[in-house]
C-alpha cells in the first residue's frame, strides 16, 4: 500500500508530527516590526545588535549545526500589517517561531493568531497585563509588565512626598494598560491627580493635552506614549514655561528620544527593564560591552535588548535540541531560568513573564542616560 503526498501530509497532520517541525539546514525566526514608522529607529538599533548576536554564533557553528536566519518584515507599527505578516511568517515562511516584534497594541493582535497557529512568540517591545494574564502558552514576554514600570515611578514620587501628578497617554493598548496601573498604585497611596489628558491613537497633535497639563501646574508627569509623542509634548510643556519633571516609561529608552528631546532632553526621567548598556560594573554590563565592541554596535538599552533576546533565543534553540519544532521551542523555553550576568530571566508551564526588572534613570546635560 502506498500513500500519496498529500495523503501522508495529513497523516502526520493527525498524529502531530511534521506540521510544526522546522525543515531544512537552517532555524529560521520570523520577524514584524516597525521599519518605516514611528518607531523604527529604536528597531533598528535592537535589530542590528539581535543579527549581529546571530551572526557570531552561525560563525561559530550554529545551534547543532543549523544556522540561525532572521526574517524581517515591516509593518509600520501597524496592528493589522503586523497580523498579516505574522501569517505570511507562519504559513508561507514556515517560521520557527516569530521574535522580536514592537508595539504593545501588535502584540496583543497577533495574540489570537499565534494560538491559533500554535507558534511561539518571544521577546516583544511591549508588556501589557493582557500579554502576561492570563497566560498564552506561545507567547513568552521579556520585558517586565508596564504596570510595574508604572507603579516603580509613582512609588518613588510618593516616597519623597510628591502628590500632585499629571499623566498624559495615548489611547491605545499601551497607554491604556499604563493608566490601568497607575490608577492602581494612585489608589494605594491615595493620590489624586491634577489633570489626566489623553491624545487619540495614531494622532501627533498634543496642543490641547499639553493646555491641560499646563493649567494643572504638577509637580511631575507622567507620559504613557512613543518617543515622538512624548518628546513633543515635553517641548511644548516647556515653551509653555512649564517646569513639570516629566517621566517616561522604557519604550522611550533609545537615542532617537534624546534626539526628538533636543535641548529639553537634561532631566528627563525615563523607566528601564534591561540593564545598564554604558559602564561594566555589572558582568553582563561587561558581557555586553565587549560584544558591541567586536561587532560595531552602538551601545544602547535598545541595542542591550536586542543583544539578550538573541542570547536567550539562541539558548532556548539549543535546549530543543536536534530535532527542531514549534512545541519543542515552547518546551525549551519553559524549562529557562538564567542568570545572564546578573539579569535573572525564567519562565515555567504556568508563567510567561521572563523578568520583572525595573529601573529608573535620568539623561543627563550631555544626552547620556544615567543612573
Amino acid at each position: 500500500m502506498t500513500f500519496s503526498r498529500s495523503l501522508l501530509v495529513a497523516a502526520l497532520t493527525a498524529l502531530g508530527l511534521g506540521a510544526h517541525a522546522q525543515e531544512g539546514p537552517v532555524l529560521l525566526l520570523g520577524q514584524t516590526a516597525d521599519l518605516s514608522g514611528p518607531q523604527a529607529a529604536p528597531v533598528k538599533e535592537t535589530v542590528a545588535a539581535a543579527r549581529a548576536y546571530f551572526d557570531k554564533v552561525n560563525a561559530q557553528g550554529g545551534v547543532n549545526g543549523r544556522k540561525i536566519v532572521l526574517e524581517t518584515m515591516d509593518d509600520g507599527f501597524d496592528p493589522k500589517r503586523s497580523v498579516e505578516n505574522a501569517k505570511k511568517l507562519i504559513d508561507e515562511k514556515h517560521v520557527l517561531a516569530l521574535f522580536l516584534f514592537r508595539g504593545t497594541a501588535n502584540a496583543e493582535a497577533m495574540m489570537p493568531l499565534i494560538l491559533e497557529k500554535k507558534t511561539p512568540m518571544f521577546a516583544g517591545v511591549g508588556s501589557s497585563m493582557k500579554m502576561h494574564e492570563p497566560m498564552n502558552r506561545y507567547l513568552f514576554n521579556l520585558r517586565a509588565p508596564v504596570q510595574i514600570e508604572v507603579s516603580s515611578i509613582v512609588t518613588q514620587l510618593a516616597s519623597q512626598g510628591i502628590t500632585d501628578v499629571a499623566v498624559v497617554y495615548t489611547d491605545d493598548g499601551f497607554g491604556k494598560d499604563a493608566f490601568d496601573g497607575a490608577k492602581k498604585t494612585f489608589e494605594k497611596f491615595k493620590i489624586t491627580p491634577r489633570a489626566v489628558a489623553v491624545i487619540p491613537r495614531g494622532q501627533a497633535e498634543v496642543d490641547a493635552a499639553v493646555d491641560q497639563i499646563a493649567k494643572a501646574a504638577p509637580s511631575a508627569t507622567l507620559g504613557f506614549c512613543i518617543p515622538k509623542i512624548c518628546a513633543s509634548i515635553v517641548k511644548k510643556l516647556r515653551a509653555k514655561g512649564s517646569l513639570t519633571q516629566f517621566f517616561s516609561l522604557s519604550n522611550t529608552s533609545s537615542g532617537a528620544y534624546v534626539t526628538e528631546l533636543g535641548e529639553f532632553a537634561r532631566g528627563i526621567v525615563v523607566t528601564q527593564v534591561m540593564p545598564y548598556p554604558f559602564d561594566a560594573r555589572d558582568q553582563i554590563g561587561r558581557e555586553y560591552q565587549t560584544f558591541a565592541k567586536e561587532a560595531g554596535i552602538t551601545e544602547s538599552y535598545a541595542s542591550m535588548e536586542g543583544y539578550l533576546s538573541a542570547r536567550i533565543m539562541t539558548e532556548a534553540l539549543k535546549r530543543m535540541g536536534k530535532n527542531p519544532s514549534r512545541e519543542g521551542l515552547v518546551t525549551a523555553f519553559e524549562s529557562l531560568k538564567l542568570n545572564l550576568g546578573g539579569f535573572q530571566v525564567g519562565y515555567s508551564p504556568q508563567s510567561r513573564t521572563g523578568s520583572e526588572f525595573v529601573d529608573l534613570t535620568m539623561i543627563s546635560k550631555n544626552g547620556r542616560f544615567i543612573r
